[in-house]
């Protein structure tokens, strides 16, 4: 595991390895990030952007070597 609970990343650091799990036809890697507005409940929050490269992403956005290639 590359980042763990309460890690602060800085800009380009490795945060994931990606691969094949479950019924996938090429590795990939889901990313939601939130702003934890209930101390106590992880998994629900105020979803915040996330550019890469630039591009603010939207739901089902493709990125290929760090570009966005489908939208």
């Amino acid at each position: 595991m590359l980042v763990k609970k309460n890690d602060f990343v800085k800009i380009g650091q490795e945060i994931a390895k990606v691969g094949n799990s479950g019924y996938s036809s090429e590795p990939h890697l889901h990313v939601h990030a939130i702003k934890h507005d209930n101390k106590r409940d992880y998994f629900n929050g105020t979803s915040v952007p996330i550019t890469f490269n630039g591009n603010y992403l939207k739901r089902n956005d493709l990125l290929l070597d760090q570009t966005l290639i489908f939208r």
